[in-house]
């Protein structure tokens, strides 16, 4: 045999290629699949790596009213652009006893409050309101409100060596406590701690409330301009927090809330509608996500870390990275049903 040396040909080159790729092979299953398989499959690996989550700016909201973006409600049905987030200071005064539901179903009635005075263990008092709404929402330019997120903080302005009590919060509907002068049959100040979700000495954390809605919330609530503003017997989420023995003219409730909200027809000031289209996902999506993250509806409702763990855990886009627990839970349950997930609206 003769051996030519020189410069390689097109066809020996193209050979040589094609040999070099039969090396790196990998037979499985009787089926060969050569590197370019494998680096598709690597690429959707990494493509897999952060799942996104269409609703994560509403319950980032949820979490966290005090401070998130503004999202949009998952209500049924069309909404408001239009957004605004009022606070809302309201002192307990010399009650030692005492309990508060915010309900935004009740309107100009929200603030549902209740106390025994200056002695502890007693009956509660008449209901009244302990504040009335934000007076945005029943000015001239508002027609109808809804809440889309609120949450309330007990503030302490006592010093330590006189910090003492119990602040028990939980999660309701607005039928626990119903507005007007009778309260509850055999309601005492501790009728609702009994019932409570949570309760912790005074000063033992941060003491923290946050409402959960229901689809009954996605109702409009009429402002005061057209002569409405309360619902007799609403059905809609709520939150209580109360406290036992707490030291007198030492406690305050910050509230903050925010609101969807849509012009008055007749008296407008200039302010145009802003009408948008429903979201992709629900109510019910937003909240049975919940247990898959890892944290129960009381806990979020009450627990000064709950809301905390679950914002926490999505990035500023609405995403979950992999290896976290959740996303872990929602790879493996979800990214079969390769739509579940899809980055439609955040």
């Amino acid at each position: 045999m003769q051996l030519v040396y020189g410069p390689k040909t097109k066809a020996q080159a193209k050979r040589e290629r094609r040999a070099a790729s039969r090396l790196q092979l990998v037979v499985a299953g009787g089926r060969a699949k050569g590197s370019a398989r494998a680096s598709k499959r690597s690429r959707r690996r990494n493509m897999a790596s952060v799942v996104r989550v269409p609703f994560a700016g509403y319950l980032r909201l949820l979490a966290d009213p005090c401070g998130a973006e503004m999202a949009p409600t998952p209500y049924l049905g069309g909404g408001s652009d239009l957004m605004v987030r009022t606070r809302q200071i309201m002192p307990i005064g010399n009650n030692v006893d005492w309990v508060y539901q915010f309900s935004p179903q009740y309107g100009s009635n929200m603030h549902i409050y209740s106390a025994s005075g200056t002695t502890a263990g007693g009956a509660l008092g008449t209901y009244g309101v302990l504040a009335n709404p934000p007076s945005f929402l029943t000015g001239t330019s508002v027609g109808a409100y809804r809440c889309a997120a609120a949450c309330v903080r007990v503030m302490y302005s006592g010093t330590e060596a006189a910090r003492s009590g119990m602040i028990y919060s939980q999660n309701v509907t607005a039928g626990q406590i119903r507005a007007g002068a009778t309260p509850p049959s055999g309601a005492t100040s501790t009728t609702f701690a009994q019932g409570a979700n949570r309760m912790v000495r005074l000063g033992e954390e941060l003491h923290e409330a946050r409402w959960l809605p229901t689809e009954s919330d996605s109702d409009w609530i009429w402002s005061n301009v057209d002569g409405a503003g309360a619902n007799t017997q609403p059905t809609g989420g709520a939150f209580i927090i109360g406290g036992l023995g707490t030291p007198a003219n030492t406690i305050s409730l910050d509230l903050t809330a925010v609101w969807e909200w849509t012009p008055e027809a007749d008296t407008n000031n200039g302010l145009a509608y802003q009408p948008r289209m429903p979201t992709t996902y629900t109510l019910n999506d937003v909240l049975a996500s919940f247990k898959r993250y890892g944290v129960s509806a009381a806990e979020f409702a009450t627990s000064p870390t709950g809301a905390t763990r679950l914002s926490n855990l999505f990035a500023t886009a609405g995403a979950l990275y992999k290896g976290t627990a959740a996303y872990n839970g929602i790879y493996s349950s979800q990214m079969s049903a390769r739509n579940s997930f899809r980055a439609v609206e955040l």
